[in-house]
């Protein structure tokens, strides 16, 4: 795993330092807001809700986060067992930087602005000639050959990009989250993830039309 140099390091903190003169208030600046990771290699995104940090891709992974204040410009943000600290940035590439103990552990956040519309969301979806999903009033169902399969509450991240969900399709594999990649006037593109005693699978690609 690389570490953080000390040059990097100190860039980091200089970019962080120029973006404003003004106290931060670092809670009030992430809480309920959604970010895309920039630097994950990766499309990833993290939110915030008043005690929670939940990060997106085609896995979710929930943590506990608190933010303790050092100065006008600087805080420390704790993820359950561990911490970093969180600086603002003066780079039109990203809004805030997290700084890890490695490279790899820092985070470039820029925040999403735009959201999907979740009331697009409710209808019939169709992938195949006997698969389907209904989705309407926090609840979707899935239909095997018309038949009803499994049903589940579901959630929507802060952009409504990514539906979590429970619907078992075998006793070894869970269909647990969509995240859309793209929406059209009557369809969506879709990456899927499941759940599966060998760990985590994804299908990418999956066009779903909505019914008329």
């Amino acid at each position: 795993m690389k570490k953080i140099t000390p040059l990097f390091f100190f860039c980091l903190v200089i970019i962080g330092c120029q973006k404003k003169s003004d106290a931060i208030d670092f809670e009030s600046e992430v809480k309920w807001k959604s970010f895309k990771v920039v630097n994950s290699g990766t499309d990833q995104d993290i939110e915030f809700t008043d005690t929670k940090s939940i990060s997106y891709g085609l896995i979710s992974i929930e943590q506990d986060y608190r933010i303790e204040k050092i100065s006008d410009s600087l805080a420390r943000i704790f993820f359950d067992d561990n911490s970093a600290l969180i600086k603002a940035s003066s780079s039109n590439e990203y809004d805030y930087i997290i700084l890890g103990e490695t490279y790899n552990d820092t985070l470039l956040l820029k925040q999403n602005k735009n959201q999907f519309d979740k009331g697009f969301y409710n209808g019939t979806w169709i992938e195949s000639p006997n698969l389907s999903y209904t989705i309407k009033d926090g609840s979707i169902v899935m239909y095997l050959n018309d038949s009803i399969q499994k049903t589940s509450d579901v959630s929507f991240d802060l952009t409504n990009k990514y539906l979590k969900f429970d619907l078992k399709h075998s006793d070894n594999k869970i269909e647990y989250i969509w995240k859309v990649e793209n929406i059209q006037n009557d369809s969506i593109l879709i990456s899927k993830g499941y759940k599966t005693d060998e760990g985590w699978s994804t299908a990418y690609d999956k066009v779903l039309i909505k019914k008329r």
